[in-house]
């Protein structure tokens, strides 16, 4: 006669096989980059204690948090894999830290006065509003935020922003030209003075252009899909600039800074600085940066020349040393 006991040995022993076989086939079905992820974590468990939580000290934290002591903002942080630092390379900016400046939502009060003029003021949710009134923003910070000249609608559409600004962004709300009883946009410095032209021989700069013409906003289209694309568009982009080399336009065309710049999503993303978040995908079977999807919808725009020499009502001074 079998005791209870030697059946329930049994039974814990059938169980213990099959976790051990469930673990070798899930072990099996990681692939290189997942198993060298397991390896890693089982390598790091000894020395999660010391790593948990901040070594700053309580004081410390409480200053940051209240936003009595700004955080330092450093280029290229969060890259998991490339020849940076991870915390980045030189400081950027300071600022306080992005709890305190998501609490006192210090930049839509800035441009627009306040959270509820901001959502008042919004064209997805009050077209008619905005189609009476395209111009609402140009006219707030006239004086305070003074641009060249008044973007079209639709600049900054993710992907197919310059090609709607281009053609019915243009009819919607029509480029305006603004302050040339200021700047005329015949003089102007892009860089420092020091490497600026000078002399009876040097040719004088470019007369900036309007950036949102359909010519213009075909080439930028086509860098947008390249980009989008990956891999594929690197080789194509490549590929047509090796045979069609542009050596006319390089370092002659210069343009209107545009009232976009005012809330430029794109832009106002790219500051934050936040890196590639690289893990492994969750089929574990390769590494996945997944901030990589958002970045491809919302692209970091290309360096281009933008004049505007109208002064704002920003400080005139620089911080010194002690800064």
């Amino acid at each position: 006669m079998v005791s209870m006991g030697s059946t329930l040995s049994r039974s814990k022993a059938t169980i213990l096989n099959t976790d051990i076989e469930g673990i070798a086939e899930a072990w099996k079905s990681l692939g290189i980059p997942g198993k060298g992820a397991a390896l890693g974590l089982v390598a790091m468990l000894p020395f999660i204690p010391g790593m948990l939580g901040s070594r700053k000290s309580g004081g410390e934290l409480r200053d940051i948090y209240s936003g009595e002591e700004p955080v330092a903002v450093k280029q290229g942080r969060w890259w998991e894999l490339g020849s940076t630092p991870y915390e980045g390379g030189r400081i950027k900016a300071w600022r306080p830290h992005w709890s305190v400046l998501h609490k006192s939502r210090a930049e839509d009060i800035s441009l627009y006065g306040s959270e509820g003029e901001k959502w008042a003021h919004n064209p997805l949710l009050h077209p008619i509003k905005y189609l009476h009134d395209p111009y609402y923003l140009e006219k707030l910070h006239y004086e305070d935020r003074p641009y060249p000249v008044a973007s079209p609608a639709f600049t900054n559409v993710p992907l197919f922003g310059p090609l709607l600004a281009a053609t019915i962004g243009r009819i919607v709300k029509p480029p305006v030209r603004m302050h040339e009883e200021e700047w005329d946009g015949k003089e102007y410095s892009l860089y420092s003075t020091r490497i600026e032209p000078k002399g009876p021989d040097a040719l004088p700069p470019p007369r900036p252009r309007d950036e949102f013409t359909l010519g213009r906003a075909m080439g930028q289209e086509a860098n947008i899909l390249a980009e989008y694309t990956g891999l594929y568009g690197f080789i194509a982009k490549s590929t047509y600039q090796g045979l069609f080399p542009d050596t006319n336009s390089k370092g002659k065309q210069v343009f209107y800074l545009g009232s976009r710049q005012m809330d430029n999503f794109s832009r106002r993303y790219y500051e934050q600085e936040l890196g590639a978040g690289i893990g492994p995908s969750v089929a574990g079977t390769e590494h996945f940066g997944y901030t990589e999807p958002f970045r491809r919808f919302v692209q970091r725009e290309s360096f281009e020349p933008q004049a505007n020499e109208i002064p704002n009502t920003a400080p005139s001074w620089l911080p010194g040393d002690d800064y």
